[in-house]
């Protein structure tokens, strides 16, 4: 059953849901684009309040593996992932086939 399965659609949608609830700035705070991650196949969007922290959302519409560029002098720690093989590397983001990650920016 999906209430057994910790990967099913369910149990994502409810941790997704209990992030939102959790975190301001994924409620309410300020969005915008992120060209720096933006590429043709992944959308990246960042969400931030001024007392909760920055957050960017990564969504991968391919069905290809993408590998992301970090921008110099930024670094993040992942929140979640739709896939346990994504990832954050020193310099690279690994996004899988129409996958999905949330991303907390951490101060240099």
């Amino acid at each position: 059953t999906q209430l057994a399965d910790s990967l099913s659609l369910l149990n994502t949608y409810k941790d997704l849901l209990h992030l939102r609830d959790t975190t301001i700035a994924l409620q309410s705070g300020a969005i915008i684009t992120n060209p720096e991650l933006n590429t043709k196949r992944v959308l990246a969007y960042t969400r931030y309040t001024k007392n909760s922290g920055v957050y960017t959302v990564l969504i991968n519409f391919s069905n290809k593996t993408q590998t992301i560029p970090i921008p110099c002098n930024t670094w993040y720690t992942k929140v979640y992932g739709l896939n346990t093989n994504d990832g954050i590397g020193k310099r690279f983001i690994k996004l899988s086939p129409y996958g999905g990650m949330v991303l907390k920016q951490k101060s240099p």
